[in-house]
């Protein structure tokens, strides 16, 4: 889709118009998930370029130890973002590409914004408990409650543009996306150039999420800001809905944190910063299969309301484009790995290569399990993806507790893509029954490989 639909309004429930703001179930259904996961991939490169340059003069700014103190915090406040989520965007996008646009979708969204504000206020309070229970130093624990401020204006952005998402105005989208970055690499050039220390790195965070609130009625339009709203009815039932796939969502966030938060304890400050350095590198690319299938959400949620036949056509397809992608991209960066850990790090952080060797396949893993969430949510299967999420995580923790001190870095590495690995055979498991019993093929997959 490369025009924004903005003159694209919904018909009325009775007529032939689907009610989800322009996002046509029928034939056209193809063109709109393929225009937008284009834009949106274009997207996520022009945004990773951008942050991989922050990325680059933070690392090389920072000696290895103290990349190690920003990556564990930073791990904190990640999971506590997903509590602090509680699922509640997932479902959002479900429930307002199902509402008409206008006041419907506003009161939707001014219900979302109070929930995720008062759990985001309650997060941050968590995170530097947290901190104090793990022994962070003082700089860290300090560092941990203004990165988590930061995560609340985080939180308030994300919630605000789900209108958008849901009517796929990818370009605006980009361009919220764009400004984030930019923000953050100017607040870290200052930061760098006035030669301040580590807990100005976590003040960065604090500094873009509001300044992407301040901006968003420039990049998306005027009507994009809407106040918390307090309804009980629908605040219980939101959270009630959602409770089963925060809890999936945490469980996934933490899957490479908690092998960081577990190497904050066993490694030693340098090895600890490798370990950071090689979760950075792919989580640089972690975040493209959520944008790539994450466009198909409000789509499959229609058809799997309205039409089955499609729904598990779009499912075979979604799962062997996300097989095809995570191979296309684990691939080269298990090759390349002393490369990218050069150019991000340099010298000081190329012995962790043998390690970004292995850590690479967990691209692969993710795209299936976002591709598999994806179907599952639209069917309302959400104890399944609890279920996957919580035998992955033990997985990853028990196997994090052993490798990591056995093998450091490179343990941690055989951890992660194992635990992730484990949750994706559970998840195409679990996708491959009830309305997909018998009927979803992965063959694709050795030929692929083949």
């Amino acid at each position: 889709m490369t025009a924004e639909p903005e003159s694209n309004t919904p018909g009325e429930p009775e007529t032939s118009a689907p009610v989800g703001g322009g996002v046509d179930p029928g034939d056209g259904v193809a063109q709109q998930v393929v225009s937008g996961g284009v834009i949106r991939t274009v997207g996520f490169a022009i945004t990773n370029l951008i942050a991989l340059v922050a990325a680059i003069i933070l690392a090389r700014y920072l000696s290895p130890a103290d990349f190690g103190r920003y990556g564990s915090v930073m791990a904190l406040i990640t999971i506590i973002y997903g509590i602090t989520d509680g699922g509640l965007n997932t479902v959002g996008t479900r429930e307002l590409s199902l509402r008409p646009a206008g006041d419907e979708r506003r009161a939707l969204v001014g219900v979302l914004l109070g929930i995720r504000m008062l759990l985001s206020a309650i997060g941050v309070g968590l995170a530097v408990l947290i901190a104090l229970g793990l022994s962070f130093s003082t700089t860290m624990i300090i560092g941990t409650a203004i990165a988590g401020i930061g995560a609340v204006g985080t939180a308030a952005f994300s919630t605000l543009t789900l209108p958008a998402l849901v009517e796929l105005k990818n370009l605006r989208l980009l361009s919220v996306e764009v400004a984030r970055q930019i923000v953050q690499l100017i607040a870290t050039l200052v930061a760098v150039a006035a030669g301040y220390g580590l807990i100005a790195f976590y003040g960065v965070q604090a500094v873009v999420g509001p300044a992407v609130v301040v901006l968003l009625p420039v990049l998306i339009g005027a009507g994009v800001l809407v106040r918390p709203r307090y309804a009980r009815a629908e605040w219980v039932h939101m959270v009630r809905v959602a409770l089963p796939i925060a809890v999936a969502g945490v469980l996934s966030t933490i899957y490479t944190k908690v092998t960081v938060l577990v190497g904050s304890q066993t490694l030693l400050p340098g090895d600890q910063g490798l370990l950071v350095m090689t979760t950075r590198a792919t989580e640089i690319l972690s975040g493209l299969p959520l944008l790539v299938v994450g466009v198909a959400l409000p789509v499959v949620s229609l058809a799997a309301r309205d039409d089955r036949d499609r729904l598990r056509y779009v499912g075979q397809r979604l799962l062997e484009s996300a097989m095809i992608l995570g191979i296309l991209i684990s691939l080269p960066l298990s090759f390349g790995a002393k490369t990218v850990l050069q150019i991000l790090g340099g010298d000081e952080f190329v012995s962790a290569a043998p390690a970004l060797q292995i850590q690479a396949w967990v691209l692969l893993t993710v795209f299936v399990v976002q591709g598999g969430v994806v179907l599952l949510i639209a069917l309302h299967r959400h104890r399944q993806i609890v279920i996957a999420n919580t035998v992955g995580l033990t997985t990853v923790f028990v196997a994090g507790a052993i490798l990591l001190p056995a093998y450091g870095v490179k343990g941690g590495s055989i951890a992660i893509v194992g635990a992730d690995a484990v949750l994706a055979i559970l998840t195409l498991a679990f996708v491959n029954t009830g309305d997909f019993r018998r009927e979803l093929s992965f063959g694709a997959a050795p030929r692929i490989l083949a």
